[in-house]
């Protein structure tokens, strides 16, 4: 059996495609919403976020012979766990991480390595900045930006009831806040940056999957500055971008 993180839409087609090679795979996912879509497809899911002992622990216990960790690029912490929990159970590691996007050279295009530098990159823009980074850092970029009057941010995320709660206290009126489900299309984000007078945006470097070239063409196509975070540093042991590749390297194990 495979123990695989998926952490993506794009890891649970994955996660299928491996299912119909005939592996069998225990699948690790951290919301219910995920678990469902898997589990509608007959395949065995756990919920919940794992610690590098849990991981070990969960290895051993269901006689796991290899761990594939499909999670998000910007889930460092999940992935260092996997790292630490396949070494500590002796299984081999294997990393399935969506291709990167270059976009070096172009204007009006800065890039952070990390949040912090983002909303520092950030205070330096005027008028109104849009936020399609999540929930989960959105108090960095508040904290920094709180005593900035020549900016008015806005946050784009999905809209779950935690998410809201989360905008409302840290001070985001609600005509701040876009709560909706993407991926959004090339039109969907021009129409939304004209809507909303957007002269800044700031994301995330997730790839083709994670829909970044629509939102770089269309803040592009309106002069928009475009801040990108770069995907976190993590010393992978071995990383693949193709079902191909994996493949390839479950058959000689």
């Amino acid at each position: 059996m495979i123990l695989f993180l998926a952490g993506t839409k794009d890891a649970r087609e994955v996660a299928l495609a491996l299912t119909r090679e005939g592996y069998k795979l225990l699948n690790c996912v951290v919301t219910e919403e995920a678990a469902a879509n898997l589990r509608e497809q007959g395949l065995l899911v756990k919920v919940g976020r794992l610690s590098a002992e849990e991981i070990g622990e969960l290895i051993v216990k269901n006689g796991i012979t290899a761990l594939i960790d499909a999670t998000h690029p910007f889930a460092e912490l999940a992935s260092k766990n996997a790292i630490a929990g396949a070494r500590q159970a002796g299984v081999p590691y294997l990393r399935y991480e969506r291709q990167s996007i270059s976009y070096r050279g172009q204007e009006k295009l800065l890039f952070a390595d990390s949040y912090q530098e983002a909303a520092e990159l950030a205070r330096q823009l005027t008028g109104n900045i849009l936020l399609a980074t999540g929930s989960k850092t959105l108090e960095i970029f508040t904290e920094h930006l709180a005593d900035t009057p020549d900016v008015n941010l806005f946050i784009r995320l999905l809209p779950t009831s935690e998410n809201i709660a989360k905008c409302q206290r840290l001070g985001l009126d609600k005509r701040q806040i876009i709560a909706m489900q993407g991926p959004f299309s090339y039109e969907l984000n021009l129409a939304m940056f004209r809507h909303y007078q957007i002269n800044g945006l700031v994301t995330k470097e997730t790839g083709t999957e994670g829909s970044l070239d629509e939102k770089v063409r269309a803040a592009t196509a309106l002069g928009i500055t475009t801040i990108i975070i770069n995907r976190p540093k993590v010393d992978y042991p071995q990383v693949y971008s193709t079902v191909e590749g994996l493949l390839e390297e479950l058959a000689e194990k």
